[in-house]
């Protein structure tokens, strides 16, 4: 008896102890804090893509300099604003819903784009289903056949928010993407049971109110408390909704956005998932949402700027902003580069073709009078006309010991000197322009700590 005492206690024991570890929590795959990069290892970052049609063939020696540095980067991004269709396919026409002016690239611009040195798009943006979702797919497609890797769309929201892989001599490298800026028809949807899930594109929903100061909500509620208004006051003492849109009361009037905490940690845990299995992870997001509610406007802070430090606390090496078509601030966070908008790179709506009927209604133009680049010329010259819109860099990161050792930014020009058709191709900015657009760049990363020094007329930031 004693015998099988004995041998039974400690028996018993393993037992206890085997059902306690069953219990705790598995551990997760240890994160990466830093890139597991060469020394030497770049990459460049561009803002938006909006080519209608191919560059490559035009040789254009201006533009060929810029591309150089694309081409010597091991690894190039840009953000692919516009489907690339074949409208006369079956299934592919403009959706009633869209970004505006259903602008497009032809077939041929997919190939163009990997010419160039692009390895890597976001694909989440105001426009990713400007065509439909047909025509998102077609795209995908086309990048696909073109061997640009690309992110943020997809067959359902699992297969929008997930990492996609280059591969290359230097490891494994991945991008995520998601857009807070979309129309009606774009969010990717779950499946569930039998119901497939919807293809659409990742994004990040955000609730919108407006700050305003206890005195001019007291008199919010007063105008509107009339029966006939529709106005919400029962959400608390500090807030009112009026036909849809919340007022709160703050410290700082503006508008304030909300991010969705589900869509947030859906893409934490794919970034998560993507720093477990990558070399280095680009993070990629498109945002009109600003304080002045102009939609083009330039982020400074807010919800975008929690966006970007919650992916790079998660496993992030950059963030690349894009959206309002102007250059915004830089941030560094954890050592690690945030730019909140790159601008435009190739901005080529002056070539668009193919405008579809609507757009006369838009502009109230009579098709009877008014030709397609009539059009196209008035649509530039009422949103785009400031220089603001066709001046931006491209960002080069340098790595050393797994962390970013230098930022260079090259400052373009989007050559308005020709005729309108071949705009917003870039070149490399005038000694004057330069200076002009390094110093608007300073300027916004200053909130953020961020010095910037001009070196021949090339943005420098030094972090090791």
């Amino acid at each position: 008896m004693r015998n099988a005492l004995k041998w039974a206690l400690p028996a018993a024991g393993a037992v206890l102890l085997a059902l306690r570890t069953l219990a705790a929590e598995p551990p997760s795959v240890p994160a990466r804090t830093s890139a597991d990069v060469p020394d030497g290892f770049t990459f460049a970052a561009v803002g938006d893509l909006l080519e209608t049609r191919p560059v490559m063939p035009l040789a254009d020696p201006a533009f060929l300099t810029i591309d150089g540095i694309i081409r010597r980067a091991d690894v190039a991004f840009g953000n692919g604003e516009i489907p690339i269709v074949d409208v006369t396919a079956p299934g592919i026409y403009p959706a009633a819903e869209n970004g505006a002016l259903n602008a497009f690239g032809v077939p041929t611009v997919a190939a163009d784009l990997r010419a160039q040195g692009f390895a890597m798009v976001s694909r989440a943006n105001n426009h990713s289903t400007d065509w439909g979702v047909a025509g998102m797919l077609m795209t995908d497609a086309f990048l696909d056949r073109a061997g640009i890797v690309h992110a943020g769309t997809g067959r359902d929201d699992d297969a929008a928010r997930r990492v996609r892989f280059l591969e290359t001599r230097w490891g494994r490298v991945g991008l995520a993407a998601t857009t807070s800026t979309f129309e009606g028809n774009e969010p990717a949807g779950a499946a569930m049971g039998d119901v497939p899930g919807r293809p659409g594109a990742s994004v990040v929903h955000t609730q919108q109110s407006t700050v305003i100061d206890r005195s001019t909500l007291d008199g919010l509620k007063r105008y509107y408390s009339a029966p006939v208004y529709h106005i919400d006051d029962t959400v608390g003492a500090d807030t009112i909704t009026v036909y849809g849109q919340s007022f709160v009361v703050g410290p700082q009037p503006g508008i304030h956005y909300e991010m969705d905490k589900h869509d947030v940690a859906a893409i934490v845990r794919a970034v998560r998932q993507g720093n477990a299995l990558s070399n280095f992870l680009v993070f990629s997001t498109h945002c009109h949402e600003d304080a002045s509610g102009i939609g083009n406007d330039v982020p400074q802070g807010g919800f975008l700027r929690d966006l970007a430090h919650a992916v790079i606390d998660a496993g992030a090496d950059v963030f690349v902003g894009h959206g309002p078509h102007q250059v915004a601030g830089i941030e560094i966070y954890k050592g690690k580069p945030i730019f909140y908008s790159l601008g435009n790179y190739i901005f080529q709506l002056g070539a668009q073709e193919n405008v579809y009927p609507e757009a006369y209604l838009q502009f109230g133009m009579d098709p009877s009078k008014y030709v397609d680049a009539d059009v196209m010329h008035h649509f530039l010259e009422h949103y785009f006309r400031e220089e603001k819109w066709w001046q931006s860099i491209v960002a080069v990161v340098s790595y050393r010991r797994g962390a970013a050792s230098e930022i260079r930014l090259y400052p373009i020009e989007l050559r308005r000197d020709r005729p309108e058709y071949a705009w917003g191709l870039p070149a490399p900015a005038t000694p004057q322009e330069a200076r002009a657009i390094l110093q608007r760049i300073a300027r916004l990363s200053r909130p953020y700590g961020t010095s910037i020094e001009i070196d021949d007329g090339i943005g420098v930031i030094r972090l090791r």
